[in-house]
């Protein structure tokens, strides 16, 4: 893309304002030409002048009241002759093709400037300019989204037209959801019984409790195999499994039920519903009601004003959870074996952890107001079962592995736990709370029926559980959680149905606009699905007090290396939960490792050791832990003040504060101090980038004063703790810090490191190889590369 800049020389200031203009428009990717770089030589320049605006896709007309009084004949005739003849230019060639011409010159106000400085005949208050409020990436978007034919608002593609017909008499059965403005909204529940006896499929449908149709047919081939499908090419994948939702479609209504069920979706007072719920028995539980197809070839699923669920009455009487004092609560337990201990595939733990924090930390006022979410570090069945029992939750999110009928997490070791549906329900029970909601995001959570996962927790007395029918993406089943949970959080009065709906239909709307530019996004939109013992009411109730959590995780900032956020810190599980046992001093650490005071992580620079250490920094905040942080060369003073700031306002600490505050008071007096509370209080205290205590290779203190003190600071943590990241270990402190080497990442999570990095996570196997051959898993290097590769060339 060719631009010509032409502006006046106004003045100095207005001159270096259009070159920082031309400079970050070059570096956009825009090939903006300027007078400065053809004054360096000699030129023809009414030659110049004419080849420029012939050759430019755009010409930008910065305006100025020098520009606007010279393009418009009011100055004298040696006054800015370069902008009086380019004006000249510009204004033959609008005479000659308006048209073209008028959308080829941009008229662009720099910071300073106004529209009233833009020449008369480029229309200055009746034709559209570019405010440039700054000379910023962000400032200039508007401007290089034209030049570069990147429109932020894009007309969306035709729907088909539906067939309307006269409008219909309400049903005095059917249900008021409420006053909307100019009517009523509705909420149209439509159930239909599926029961199958050899090959024949009966179906019952009812309106509120009046029978709209009645089916017996054969039973469609098939069915069970349609999820085979998902491994295919995705626009093979689209047609096998539209031709299954309507041969489903087929089986369960006539052409006047399915007629009726459209003209409720499709013309109903704006603001209504239809509940579509599907009450199967036997095989049919298992059959794929979410990929219904309408005769028009619409999903039925993914309607705006359509939501499906299964109510399995497997028990004589189901009693449904009711709304539970908000705010909304999640305990996520995602689980992730160690890689070398399982043959399952790495999970993207780290994205599905953040995707849950992003519906807490995306509410608008402080975070977690209108929602808390606690992630198990371990997802082990003891440590689920205990946080269950300790806390009130309106949602468990399950994260894991699993087959039709179990799921694999992991014990304090990341040894990996096969889990039965009725040991799942026995941790359920454990917790002694009821629990409205359970997700299951793990691979087939909802398929083999009533043999399933999902339909024999239901059968073991769980409320509401929502998984998956077959395999899907880390990318889908992230998409889905954060959306998730959003609408549950940012609406109390919406039910799980309505919340997997929007998910759903969002998920499917982008997949379709990928599938538009790439053709590579598989349909997983009839993947997750709804299972229901009885109703399903909303999860929280806004009219009763706030019960929040005891104990949460809080999103981190992500303003540092040591508060990356969830999603950003790739595997280290190993490292996470070795060093967390040690600095809780569990007893399986104890008998393993002995009785240390505290953790040395060792390993190359860049290899992750700070972002690790932010990781453990957070864990023990949030189950109560007072955190100081000392960086670099030993500071006394820095010491001291990151440990009275750990203290903060908590009651109770006055004294300790105003000690360790008090300038009259002696450095090595304040130490004794911090000493005496690390034998008290859980105090950890985290020394990051040690080795510049040390001498080159590590092998001693560069300061001897400092290695005494460093000791006596070990010794006496034997409450607290204290964590060390260093490039050597660290000499003398085999008796009080447990070694812990960081190594390089493993291909698994070097490949999801890359699906994080724009410009490497599209990058051809060879060129991976290259990178993973030459860097290995040593993330800083990685990231940088990713930084070079970028236009511009920018990173964190």
């Amino acid at each position: 893309m060719r631009v010509f800049v032409s502006y006046a020389h106004e003045s100095p200031e207005h001159a270096e304002a259009v070159r920082d203009l031309w400079v970050l428009l070059r570096r956009r990717g825009v090939d903006a030409r300027l007078d400065r770089p053809a004054a360096e030589r000699r030129q023809d320049w009414p030659l110049s002048m004419i080849e420029q605006v012939r050759e430019a896709d755009f010409v930008l007309v910065v305006a100025s009241p020098a520009y606007r009084r010279r393009a418009e004949g009011r100055a004298a005739a040696d006054e800015g002759r370069g902008v009086q003849f380019e004006a000249a230019l510009i204004r033959e060639a609008l005479y000659e093709n308006r048209a073209v011409t008028f959308e080829r010159v941009l008229p662009v106000v720099l910071p300073g400037m106004s529209a009233t400085d833009i020449p008369v005949f480029l229309q200055p208050t009746s034709a559209t300019s570019y405010r440039v409020e700054e000379i910023t990436a962000a400032g200039i978007d508007q401007l290089l989204r034209v030049l570069t034919g990147q429109p932020w608002e894009i007309e969306p593609p035709l729907g088909v037209v539906p067939v309307l017909g006269s409008r219909r008499p309400v049903l005095s059965t059917e249900t008021e959801a409420g006053p909307v403005a100019g009517g009523v909204a509705l909420r149209h529940e439509v159930v239909v019984r599926v029961a199958v006896a050899g090959r024949q499929v009966t179906t019952r449908t009812e309106l509120a409790g009046t029978v709209l149709g009645e089916r017996t047919t054969s039973v469609p081939a098939g069915l069970g195999e349609v999820w085979a499908a998902l491994s295919g090419p995705p626009l093979l994948t689209d047609e096998r499994l539209a031709d299954a939702g309507r041969r489903l479609a087929g089986a369960l209504f006539d052409e006047a039920t399915l007629a009726r069920i459209v003209e409720l979706a499709d013309r109903s007072p704006i603001g209504s519903t239809v509940d579509l719920v599907i009450e199967p028995v036997g095989v049919a539980v298992g059959w794929p009601y979410e990929l219904l197809r309408l005769p028009d070839g619409r999903v039925l699923a993914v309607l705006p004003a359509v939501q499906i669920r299964r109510r399995l009455p497997l028990n004589e009487q189901p009693a449904t959870v009711g709304p539970l004092p908000g705010p909304l609560k999640i305990l996520a337990a995602v689980a992730a074996p160690d890689e070398t201990a399982t043959a399952s595939p790495p999970l993207d733990v780290e994205a599905e952890m953040q995707a849950v924090l992003d519906a807490v930390g995306a509410l608008p006022g402080p975070a977690g107001t209108g929602a808390q979410v606690r992630i198990l570090e371990v997802a082990s069945p003891a440590q689920i079962e205990q946080a269950l029992h300790d806390d009130q939750y309106h949602v468990l999110h399950l994260s894991a592995h699993g087959s039709p009928e179990s799921v694999e997490l992991e014990d304090e070791d990341g040894r990996p736990v096969s889990v039965t549906t009725a040991e799942v329900a026995g941790m359920l029970r454990a917790g002694r709370r009821p629990l409205p909601l359970v997700v299951v995001s793990s691979c087939a959570g909802a398929a083999a029926g009533t043999e399933g996962l999902a339909a024999s927790l239901i059968a073991h007395g769980a409320d509401r559980v929502l998984a998956m029918q077959a395999p899907v993406t880390d990318r889908y089943a992230t998409g889905l959680a954060r959306r998730l949970y959003r609408t549950l959080a940012d609406d109390p009065t919406v039910c799980p149905a309505v919340a997997l709906a929007d998910a759903r239909r969002q998920l499917d709307a982008e997949r379709i606009i990928q599938l538009r530019a790439s053709g590579q996004l598989r349909p997983e939109y009839g993947v997750a699905t709804l299972l229901c013992a009885g109703g399903d009411p909303p999860l929280t109730d806004p009219s009763v007090p706030a019960e929040r959590l005891v104990r949460s995780t809080t999103p981190s900032s992500g303003g540092s290396v040591r508060a990356l956020p969830v999603g950003e810190l790739i595997g280290r599980r190993r490292e996470l939960r070795t060093a967390l046992a040690v600095l809780r001093r569990t007893p399986a650490a104890v008998a393993r490792f002995g009785r240390v005071n505290g953790v040395a992580l060792t390993g190359i620079g860049g290899i992750g050791k700070t972002a690790i250490a932010g990781r453990l920094l957070a864990r023990l905040a949030d189950d109560g832990w007072l955190t100081a942080v000392h960086v670099g060369a030993w500071s006394p003073g820095l010491f001291i003040g990151q440990v009275a700031a750990a203290f903060g306002q908590r009651p109770g600490f006055g004294p300790v504060r105003e000690v360790l505050s008090d300038p009259t008071v002696a450095d090595s007096a304040k130490i004794g101090v911090v000493r005496d509370l690390l034998g008290q209080l859980p105090l950890l205290v985290v020394f990051d980038d040690f080795e510049q205590n040390l001498t080159p290779g590590g092998q001693a203190f560069v300061d001897p004063g400092f290695a005494e003190t460093f000791d006596d600071l070990c010794a006496a943590a034997t409450v607290g703790a204290v964590l060390v990241t260093c490039r050597y270990p660290v000499p003398g402190a085999a008796d009080y810090l447990h070694p812990l080497p960081v190594g390089s990442l493993t291909a698994a999570e070097l490949g999801r490191l890359l699906l994080r990095l724009g410009s490497l996570s599209n990058l051809k196997r060879a060129d991976r190889a290259v990178l993973a051959a030459t860097i290995g898993g040593h993330p800083r290097l990685i990231e940088f590369v990713d930084a070079l590769l970028r236009q511009p060339g920018r990173g964190r």
